[in-house]
């Protein structure tokens, strides 16, 4: 009986063991692959930290998916650079679009709230949109995400419509996007 008790709490404590180090392994572990940690692009460093490649600009610190080589091949063929002058971008979409593009689009919100610009979400159209500003390009900046047939950047106004396909190719070329107004990629 004695025995019993002895090889039960021996295998409560292994247990417990085993469950402290998958935590502690995984919060305390390396965050970092070590045959990738650092890739040198156009002269910034990228340090891959938690599936994600982070990179300094200026000061401050922006994280992708994807790493400028793997984008460099999108054409931009849009001015980005001209944002800098602005105090607020809008952001629109299309409420009830078929694809969700929210994700890509704070990724891009993010981005200008470093730099100092107000990133408003704004519709393209006010059927099923929430109560926020409607997006005009005839008179406001913006970057507008939508789905379409192909991956593409057009020029309607003076808002840079991204055009895509699915999710992820949202993400790629909003990243594309983004490299290209911090300078890392041309525009």
């Amino acid at each position: 009986m004695n025995t019993k008790k002895v090889m039960a709490w021996f295998i409560i404590i292994l247990m417990s063991l085993s469950v402290l180090g998958i935590i502690g392994s995984s919060l305390y572990g390396s965050n970092t692959n070590p045959n990738n940690s650092n890739v040198e692009f156009n002269g910034f460093t990228f340090y891959n930290r938690n599936y994600q490649w982070e990179t300094q600009v200026q000061g401050i610190t922006y994280s992708f998916q994807y790493l400028p080589a793997e984008l460099q091949n999108i054409t931009l063929g849009v001015p980005v650079n001209s944002w800098r002058n602005n105090q607020k971008m809008y952001l629109g979409y299309v409420p009830n679009d078929t694809i969700a593009l929210q994700p890509s689009l704070q990724s891009l919100g993010r981005v200008l709230l470093a730099n100092g610009i107000i990133p408003q979400e704004a519709c393209m159209k006010e059927e099923g949109c929430p109560d926020i500003p409607l997006l005009d390009c005839s008179q406001k900046a913006g970057v507008v995400m939508r789905s379409g047939k192909e991956n593409q950047y057009n020029q309607e106004g003076q808002c840079v419509v991204i055009e895509v396909a699915d999710a992820a190719e949202a993400q790629k070329l909003t990243e594309r996007l983004i490299y290209g107004w911090l300078g890392i990629l041309p525009t």
